[in-house]
């Protein structure tokens, strides 16, 4: 197992990372500032059961290597910038329990292949968010993770509607669910902007459940 999410590592992933471990299970990079595309490499994980590189600034194609990690049965892709189409091999990961790819920039067609029903007759659940065609406010505040051809400056307007809509967005979390929800992880890379640059906020990985009780002070 190799735990090193919750940190501010960045740059890219080397392809040895894949190779200088003895087939780990268990291999988190989640929640840092990772970037560049997923090595080729990661097909070299055989025995790996769970890999999660959520809440990062992946970028590219989802490397078709991923079908060769046959024991793969938790997978976390949430919230990066991963582009281009899904892989067909993807269909190979017949135990495959959880799947998420939400919060990227994907396009064209999901896999017909992937089944409902794994190899052990469990039911098989992905999930599948809606499209969110401006991306994150991360990429609007910082230009380099910006598509060159784009501009991404946001007016006075644009900006006070935005915290009005993630502010809005909080308030029914916190006070008009049934039960109250505490994100613990709001910043602008979880923070997604549809085509009219509505804010949704997004991944809720970290959250917290707290019932409401006629003791608890809400202040």
């Amino acid at each position: 197992m190799l735990f090193i999410s919750q940190n501010n590592f960045s740059g890219s992933v080397s392809p040895q990372i894949f190779g200088s471990y003895k087939s780990p299970t268990i291999l988190d990079l989640s929640h840092n500032s990772l970037s560049g595309s997923l090595p080729l490499e990661v097909g070299k994980l055989a025995n790996i059961q769970q890999l999660v590189v959520s809440s990062n600034k992946f970028s590219g194609e989802v490397p078709s290597t991923l079908g060769d990690c046959s024991s793969m049965q938790y997978l976390d892709m949430q919230s990066n910038l991963f582009n281009g189409t899904l892989p067909p091999a993807l269909a190979s990961l017949k135990g495959i329990q959880f799947l998420d790819l939400s919060h990227n920039n994907f396009s064209g067609q999901i896999p017909r292949d992937i089944n409902s029903i794994d190899t052990k007759g469990n039911e098989f659940k992905a999930l599948v968010y809606e499209y969110m065609q401006n991306g994150s406010l991360d990429m609007w505040l910082h230009s380099e993770l910006a598509e060159a051809t784009r501009s991404r400056n946001l007016d006075l307007l644009q900006t006070i509607n935005i915290a009005v809509n993630v502010a809005s967005a909080l308030d029914y979390l916190h006070n008009h669910y049934e039960v109250a929800i505490v994100h613990c992880d709001l910043k602008p890379s979880n923070i997604l902007l549809d085509n009219d640059l509505i804010a949704h906020v997004g991944d809720f990985g970290l959250a917290k459940l707290l019932p409401r009780t006629a003791d608890i002070d809400s202040e």
